[in-house]
């Protein structure tokens, strides 16, 4: 296969023919799967699937066709064990903050970029159910509109900023209530609590390797800044998004929301103590992925606020 032919979204899988199906999960696995498979797969097919919160349902992401030995050829996949001419390879898929999946080794490594995938089917039901949802809350924005419209034009773009995501987090809160299901906009809303809270100035935007500048005493810090919606029926630890420790950053923030998006604590950990906990090793997750339970983080960082008690 050619380089744009290492990995292509198909249809369905042929007839007769193992296809594997992975579900990657934002909640337990920091948003990334990984199997040993063989070479004789080639090519491997691949239905491919994203669960993103506790109640949130499994999306079907789509079917991919890997070209396992082109893939294994430009570093996308390694040799299981590791310097072995053994034909198992390690194949890891994993979701970025952007969006997208990639095929990628580990965090330090080449990635590859699966192609547009295609959505599931919603039944009837779900579809009328969605879209009543989306009316509902397109309206409340529209009656919303006029206030942002009226800012005044002496305002800066950050204040302008600030008031839009302001509204955004409550138009996130009524849908969720509406649906069951968040709207996806945990990272900024996550920034603009930050922003707010600890008079920090947002970033512009892809701003590579932070999110926000933090003065104080004349010295300027570079963060990057993480969000995590802490629900109360979550079952399990729930992780920090990836933390990519290649870009130029001084410390990370951690700020977490609760049902509402309301910030109710946030936790700051120096560049030092989080590159540490990335590559201790013992943790294939953490080394790949750049990801660490939301303890871990509270582990190695500090209280920068905390919701006063009511």
């Amino acid at each position: 296969m050619e380089q744009h032919n290492l990995c292509e979204f198909v249809e369905d899988f042929p007839r007769g023919v193992k296809c594997r199906r992975w579900v990657l999960r934002a909640e337990y696995q920091g948003g990334h799967h990984h199997a040993k498979v063989h070479l004789s797969e080639c090519p491997l097919y691949l239905e491919l699937h994203w669960h993103l919160a506790a109640d949130d349902q499994v999306r079907r992401v789509g079917v991919f066709r890997l070209d396992l030995t082109g893939l294994l050829r430009g570093g996308y996949v390694r040799r299981d064990p590791k310097e072995s001419r053994d034909p198992n390879v390690r194949l890891r898929i994993v979701r970025d903050d952007d969006g997208n999946f990639y095929v990628q080794t580990n965090q330090l490594g080449p990635r590859f970029l699966l192609p547009s995938r295609a959505a599931t089917p919603l039944d009837s039901r779900t579809v009328r159910k969605n879209f009543n949802a989306t009316i509902a809350v397109a309206e409340r924005f529209q009656q919303q509109a006029p206030v942002v419209e009226r800012l005044d034009e002496s305002m800066s773009q950050t204040e302008r900023v600030m008031e839009i995501l302001s509204q955004t987090k409550r138009l996130a809160r009524e849908y969720r209530q509406l649906t069951g299901k968040p709207l996806g906009v945990t990272g900024e809303v996550g920034e603009y609590e930050a922003a707010r809270i600890l008079k920090l100035q947002l970033s512009p935007a892809r701003q590579a390797g932070y999110d926000a500048l933090d003065t104080a005493n004349g010295l300027v810090k570079r963060l990057q800044v993480k969000s995590r919606c802490l629900l109360e029926d979550s079952k399990r630890s729930q992780m920090v998004p990836s933390i990519n420790i290649n870009k130029d950053f001084d410390a990370v923030l951690l700020v977490l929301l609760d049902g509402n998006y309301e910030a109710f604590a946030i936790y700051e950990a120096e560049r030092e103590s989080v590159i540490a906990a990335l590559t201790a090793p013992g943790s294939r997750s953490r080394n790949e992925r750049g990801a660490m339970a939301v303890s871990k983080f509270k582990a190695i960082g500090k209280v920068r606020w905390r919701k006063p008690a009511a």
